[in-house]
């Protein structure tokens, strides 16, 4: 019986876990293709201050 509760707690905590895991992956993938596209516009807008000459 014991056993039984303690896969009933288990099996929910693990995919919450999984869950929060996930979410968090997630968010950091969002903010580092956020911060590479800035750094690729700088570098662009660099491109084109030097093509321009100003």
């Amino acid at each position: 019986m014991e056993h039984n509760v303690f896969l009933q707690i288990l099996i929910p905590f693990s995919g919450l876990i999984s869950g929060l895991i996930g979410a968090f992956v997630g968010l950091q993938n969002r903010a580092l293709l956020a911060e590479v596209r800035r750094e690729l516009a700088e570098l662009e807008n660099r491109i084109f201050t030097r093509i321009n000459g100003t």
